[in-house]
């Protein structure tokens, strides 16, 4: 390691007399500290290109519309205001989402610190000090001599002056300095860690945005599928009482030999096979419910308060607008988080090939010095030092060109994860869009069939009374008629469920959290007993509210 290095130093003038121009030189050295810092090594980042198409696929049925989306609060399109306040609720207290926000906080914290320990000037200091020193006097004391240094047209009048010598078997000293240190950026290696962790602040809000487009979905969904299991349930008590009706009938006729115990047998087995599936619902129900608590931040318990009156499942539209596949690259929090962290790789190479070079590192002290405090502050008391040093260690370029390579092997990576995660968003969004029109198709044709299903059941259970057919034919119309009746009530919620996957495949939902405060009171207040937060360089109070 080659390291070359100078100082100056002036200590109390009145032993040694005054230096002049130290500050002029001082202030050379940090002018010419700041104007080598213009240059930043490493590659200059631009967005990666991504392989997207120009239409959607999907939008050739008509009820995918290539019109502008808007998903911001796509879940009002339902029209419950059950669903609205769950998922503010949700918002507020979820856990899972709070983490994220946190993971914010902690991504500015790391961006401040590189701005506080690497960029600026550093303080060491202040000090101050008191030293009292006594000798021996059984011992030779200790001898200071100051020799005169008087201009050249004095020296020869003062040749044969004598020296000045002093004796001190007694010492006091006070001091104090403040010391700055300063390690100048010359080839970008400091603005090329600043960028990486600027990016990685904006990849912690695409993370936290991604965690809300999941929760919000999460919190439609269940809901969905708790309304389609109270609708369930509610068919099936209605099946059992069509059920225990033709029993009573069968009964009834094998009472007055006009039926035969087959026919009761077969009721009855009809009948508790369709009683067998409420404890089912019933558990799914259950499950579903602890579920959406934990999603709204609380321990599992009766929820049917905030639930409210059973409702039908909500009633998705029967057409979307879905915009164009590059609004993807704009809105998908997954995507916009693969491409910051390409941008934080960039600068990867950047701050490694900074390496390659030498370091400039200043120091300045300012201080006063004096054995009497009374003359502790007068200008003759006065202390300063200052230098630089510069190092260089060529035996590293080895290490340092495979560092190199390294972070630039990461950045390819982080490209294509970007392209990749592209891909993914583009299937997703394809995927949903099929999937909902093709539900819409099915519900369709159930809901066709359980109209004939109900009507079928109608005419053989009557034509049974009166024995004008045969007891196969009821009790096949009532076992199609709940298998149908439970085959749409599936469709329905897949629909309403299909149309939630397309949204959050769009990337909608994490608009909502714009201007709000993403910590939770509680939690700010919990790390303020523990912290002093009042200074800190991110967002003011705590608030983690992109710039």
């Amino acid at each position: 390691m080659v390291t070359l290095a100078c100082q100056r130093s002036a200590v109390v003038r009145r032993q040694f007399g005054r230096i002049g121009g130290s500050r002029a030189v001082m202030a050379c050295a940090l002018g010419l500290g700041f104007a080598l810092t213009g240059c930043m090594v490493g590659p200059k980042y631009k967005v990666p290109s991504a392989p997207i198409a120009e239409r959607w696929r999907a939008a050739q049925d008509a009820r995918i519309s290539g019109d502008p989306a808007d998903p911001k609060e796509w879940w009002k399109v339902f029209n419950d205001p059950v669903l609205d306040s769950l998922i503010q609720t949700a918002h507020k207290q979820n856990l899972t989402l709070q983490i994220a926000a946190l993971r914010i906080v902690q991504a500015r914290l790391r961006n401040s610190l590189v701005w506080l320990m690497e960029l600026s000037p550093i303080p060491v200091g202040p000090s101050a000090s008191y030293m009292h020193s006594k000798h021996s006097t059984t011992v030779k004391p200790d001898v200071s001599v100051t020799w005169p240094n008087p201009p050249p047209p004095l020296a020869g009048i003062l040749k044969s002056q004598l020296p000045q010598i002093s004796v001190s078997p007694e010492i006091d000293k006070y001091s104090g300095d403040i010391s700055i240190l300063w390690k100048p950026d010359i080839w970008g290696g400091t603005r090329r860690r600043i960028q990486a962790t600027a990016a990685m602040v904006a990849a912690e809000f695409a993370s936290y945005d991604d965690a809300l487009v999941a929760l919000v979905a999460e919190v439609a969904s269940t809901y969905v599928r708790i309304r389609a299991y109270d609708e369930q349930l509610g068919v099936l008590r209605e099946n059992i009482a069509l059920q225990e009706k033709l029993l009573k009938g069968a009964q009834d006729r094998f009472g007055k030999n006009q039926a035969s115990e087959a026919d009761v047998h077969l009721a009855t087995v009809l009948l508790r096979d369709t009683q067998a599936k409420v404890p089912l619902v019933e558990m799914a129900l259950h499950e579903a419910e602890n579920a959406l608590c934990v999603l709204l931040g609380k321990a599992p318990g009766d929820i049917r308060t905030e639930l409210g009156a059973a409702r039908p499942i909500p009633i998705a539209p029967a057409k979307v607008a879905v915009g164009v596949p590059a609004d993807l690259l704009r809105r998908r929090p997954d995507v916009r988080r693969a491409e910051r962290e390409a941008a934080a790789a960039c600068a990867q190479i950047g701050i490694a090939r900074a390496k390659l070079y030498p370091s400039l590192d200043l120091f300045a002290m300012f201080g006063v010095a004096s054995s009497f405090t009374g003359q502790l502050f007068d200008s003759a008391s006065h202390t300063s030092a200052y230098g630089g040093s510069v190092s260089w260690n060529p035996l590293l370029y080895p290490a340092t060109i495979e560092m190199i390579r390294d972070a630039d092997a990461q950045y390819q990576g982080k490209i294509l994860a970007y392209q990749e995660s592209v891909l993914q968003a583009a299937r997703e969004a394809e995927d949903a869009a099929a999937r909902f029109t093709k539900a819409h198709d099915r519900l369709q044709a159930l809901t066709d069939g359980v109209a004939a299903s109900k009507r079928a059941a109608e005419v053989s259970t009557a034509k049974y009374q009166d024995g004008s057919v045969a007891f196969p034919m009821p009790l096949e119309s009532l076992r199609y008629l709940e298998s149908e009746q439970s085959q749409m009530i599936e469709a329905r919620g897949s629909v309403a469920l299909n149309l939630i996957a397309l949204y959050k495949a769009l990337g909608g939902g994490w608009e909502i959290r714009q201007g709000q405060d993403l910590l939770s009171d509680e939690n700010r207040q919990q790390m303020r007993s523990r912290t002093d937060w009042k200074t800190f360089l991110g967002p003011r109070d705590l608030k983690t509210k992109e710039k």
